[in-house]
């Protein structure tokens, strides 16, 4: 319980946490945890789970081209994981009881925008924030990815994580079990 605490006090301070360890060792089960009781508990959150191989969710990440570039990464993982998870995986995508119908048509508009990924994230965050919502982002086995992407210092993924902050709508929680993660991300 009081790790659970802990995990919740940095999703909401520094609006991305990092879940970490060995392979079998329970991380999924953290992250169901954080889907199922501190998103419901918190009783705003939209929460869209993304996942790789190995687990129930059927290998989303193997969708992403081995050619693709990091900004196609990007775009993948940043946007059509959320666009997707309202279209076509709803099993992926938990809903605040206060959601509105056609919200959803709303969101998916702002991320199909003709702009740059933090410009519809910004765009997505003053949307939730009208209407005292989170985005909780969950990828999970997200050392399936990183061995195949190589994010630049001043691209989307690393501009998205340095503008989060508490008062950010939009949440990311990142789950692996490869060193490569551990130091890519933090």
């Amino acid at each position: 319980e009081l790790q659970m605490n802990e995990l919740h006090e940095l999703i909401e301070d520094e609006s991305k946490a990092l879940i970490f360890g060995p392979s079998r060792i329970g991380k999924t089960s953290i992250l169901d945890l954080v889907r199922k009781k501190l998103a419901t508990e918190k009783g705003n959150v939209i929460a869209v789970t993304f996942a790789g191989e190995g687990s129930a969710k059927l290998g989303d990440y193997e969708e992403i081209p081995d050619s693709a570039s990091s900004e196609e990464i990007e775009e993948h993982l940043l946007v059509y994981s959320v666009i997707k998870a309202f279209n076509e995986k709803r099993n992926r995508l938990q809903l605040p009881q206060s959601f509105v119908k056609d919200a959803d048509a709303e969101i998916c508009a702002i991320l199909q925008r003709d702009k740059s990924i933090p410009i519809r994230y910004g765009m997505l965050n003053d949307y939730l924030e009208e209407h005292d919502w989170d985005l909780w982002l969950i990828l999970d086995e997200f050392q399936q990815i990183v061995t195949r992407w190589t994010p630049k210092e001043t691209g989307a993924f690393a501009s998205i994580c340095a503008d989060m902050n508490s008062e950010s709508r939009i949440k990311l929680i990142l789950c692996g079990s490869d060193d490569l993660l551990k130091h890519m991300v933090l």
